[in-house]
């Protein structure tokens, strides 16, 4: 259930659920936990210059992402 939050429109619902995925550590949310980790925004600088960064809930979703794989190689 938490996987289908990571593509929330609230990035607090976003957050949550990324820190929640990597507490229980389950690895079959891996795959949607890299894919929140790598989801970008496009934003627009001054002068209308395009630029990528992390969407919200990313970093969140890539230190859940590391916690579980961590898991899943300890004994």
């Amino acid at each position: 259930a938490y996987g289908a939050l990571l593509d929330a429109p609230d990035c607090d619902v976003r957050r949550a659920a990324a820190e929640r995925l990597g507490e229980v550590g389950d690895p079959a949310a891996l795959p949607a936990l890299r894919r929140a980790a790598a989801a970008r925004v496009e934003t627009k600088g001054i002068f209308g210059i395009s630029r990528q960064a992390p969407a919200c809930g990313a970093a969140e979703a890539a230190a859940a992402a590391r916690r579980v794989e961590a898991a899943v190689r300890a004994p």
